[in-house]
Order: C-alpha cells, then structure tokens, then sequence
C-alpha cells in the first residue's frame, strides 16, 4: 500500500477527519504534508481547522466524485 493510500485509508476509518496528533503517530508523520499535497493534486479536498494545540489541528478529507464534484464526509 502507497503512502497516499495509507493516508485516505486512514482518513476513511476515522470518519473522514483526523487530528495532527493522530497523524503523528503513525509511520506518515515525517511526509505527511507532502502526502496531502499530493492528495489534493488528486482532487482530494483536504482542509484544516486550528485547535488550541497544533496537535488538536483537525484535518477534515472530502474526496472527489466520478464527475469531478466535490462530496462532503
């Protein structure tokens, strides 16, 4: 499995939102930015909500549709 889909498997077993402190322990903590660079180079939309700590930031994934509208988790 690519690291690309490590991250969407990812985001998909946790509803579609992770925290930075749940990325973080994981093996794609080093890349993971770079990892949802690509992602959204993908059509991945990929946003993130500031929490009080940076490892509260909330990461919230929506993938793209077959027609290349954007579908909200």
């Amino acid at each position: 499995m690519t690291q690309h889909e490590q991250l969407i498997d990812l985001f998909r077993r946790n509803g579609n939102r992770l925290t930075l402190g749940q990325i973080l322990q994981t093996t794609l903590a080093a890349e993971y930015r770079a990892r949802m660079t690509d992602l959204r180079k993908l059509g991945y939309t990929i946003l993130c909500a500031k929490g009080k700590r940076a490892s509260e930031n909330l990461y919230t994934m929506a993938e793209p549709e077959a027609n290349g509208q954007m579908r909200l988790a």
